[in-house]
């Protein structure tokens, strides 16, 4: 309500007609009636009810309701490429992949985001370093003074390639075909590699959870290069010609003691050793010095059974 003086233009006389109802105002003991005409002036009086203008309402606070967060699932994170899952962990779940073992594979990292969604986002700033959960797989960097060189030249670059086949067919890259004919490539000849071996040890390392994959290429680079070890090992021990009675390749059993003659340009000589299996017409020989062949008529050119 205002309070204020009009200074009337001319003489009023308010009169209200009997039994007319007119609106008014009663405020501390007067009686306000309308008027008519004036300015209305509030200067000397000027006091302003706090009643006159309708307060409005605070305006609540709006809560900012939190935005759901992206569910990821492990068919869905094998989709996707390094980089995309490098960036999921490091702005989603702040988790730095580089601070885990091993090399950053598909692997290695949907399993950090699928245990990060599990517990509730980043908690490697509480958790000390020997609690953070070591990868399955990956490759170790042993100190410098543990490591051993390498038996020959290339030795190493061998096995790390191998380990990068490791990482491709443990990253769902390659099949455990492909990685094993990426494999076999690399050795000198592909013909003296015993590919059963190689897929052997593909199948070991996929089911082995904790595989290291410096191990496994390590092993398997011994294999890529057994053939040759072997060969050099039977040249450096000749022994006498036996005696026994001279045989065919189809008389052999299995279980036959046997002395065989070596004739190839880097081994020549008698090597003994027992038929180990005969499969198909292809007769194996496991030789007194632990190494295992296929008979080849044209190097093994004869063939002779001991006595038992």
């Amino acid at each position: 309500m205002v309070f204020g003086k009009i200074k009337p233009v001319a003489t009023i006389v308010a009169q209200f007609a009997a039994g007319v109802e007119v609106e008014c105002i009663q405020h501390e003991g007067k009686m306000y009636m309308p008027v008519i005409g004036g300015d209305f002036d509030t200067t000397d009086s000027g006091k302003k009810s706090e009643d006159d203008a309708p307060k409005k309402p605070a305006p609540k606070p709006s809560k900012e309701e939190p935005a759901d967060e992206k569910t990821y699932t492990e068919d869905e994170l094998m989709g996707m490429d390094v980089k995309e899952l490098t960036k999921i962990l490091k702005n989603d779940f702040n988790v730095n992949p580089d601070d885990f073992d091993g090399k950053n594979t598909n692997k290695k990292l949907r399993k950090l985001i699928l245990d990060a969604q599990e517990n509730g986002g980043d908690s490697s700033d509480e958790e000390d370093e020997d609690e953070k959960p070591a990868p399955k797989k990956g490759k170790s960097k042993p100190a410098k003074e543990e490591e051993e060189p390498a038996d020959e030249d290339g030795g190493d670059e061998l096995i790390d390639n191998i380990a990068d086949v490791l990482e491709d067919f443990d990253g769902g890259k390659k099949n455990k075909k492909k990685a094993a004919a990426a494999i076999i490539a690399l050795a000198e000849n592909e013909d003296d590699v015993d590919a059963d071996a190689v897929n052997e040890a593909l199948t070991e390392f996929e089911d082995d959870e904790a595989a290291n994959i410096d191990d496994v290429a390590e092993s398997i680079a011994k294999l890529l290069t057994s053939k040759k070890s072997k060969t050099s090992a039977k040249s450096k021990k000749k022994p006498a010609e036996p005696e026994g009675e001279d045989v065919e390749i189809d008389d052999l059993e299995k279980g036959d003691l046997v002395a065989v003659y070596w004739d190839d340009e880097e081994t020549k000589g008698w090597f003994n050793g027992k038929v180990s299996s005969i499969k198909k017409g292809i007769v194996k020989v496991k030789y007194d010095d632990g190494s295992e062949d296929e008979l080849d008529p044209e190097v093994h050119t004869k063939i002779r059974r001991l006595e038992k």
